[in-house]
């Protein structure tokens, strides 16, 4: 009995390792990101390289990506971060982790799920 209640704890545990965050602290996005890696489901990569993310005290936000980029204001709810470019509708990603030197989006684009892993610049 004792050795199945514990297996089952260190299955909870583990499992939980893996879930993403309910509610993240808006401090901890402030700052500058550069991307590390770009995974798309199915195997395919993209250059992270060239992506970047300034979050500021004041809910506002800078996007680089190449030679396009955009600026507008962000927010958070639960694990989603919100962004609207001034002059677009709103989209959101989901936060799967965030700490004081990484930062990893999941996002759906047209079905096709793709992880964003950021690393912040010191």
């Amino acid at each position: 009995m004792k050795q199945s209640l514990f297996y089952v704890f260190l299955i909870l545990l583990m499992t939980s390792c893996f879930d993403a965050p309910e509610n993240i602290d808006m401090k901890m996005l402030h700052g500058e990101w550069s991307g590390a890696a770009w995974e798309i489901e199915g195997g395919d990569n993209r250059d992270a390289s060239n992506v970047g993310f300034l979050f500021n005290v004041d809910s506002t936000y800078t996007a680089t990506a190449g030679s396009g980029g955009e600026t507008g204001i962000y927010r958070i709810d639960g694990d989603k971060l919100y962004t609207t470019a001034k002059g677009a509708a709103e989209k959101n990603v989901r936060i799967l982790k965030v700490n004081t030197d990484s930062l990893i989006f999941e996002m759906n684009r047209v079905g096709t799920i793709e992880t964003l892993i950021l690393v912040k610049k010191q």
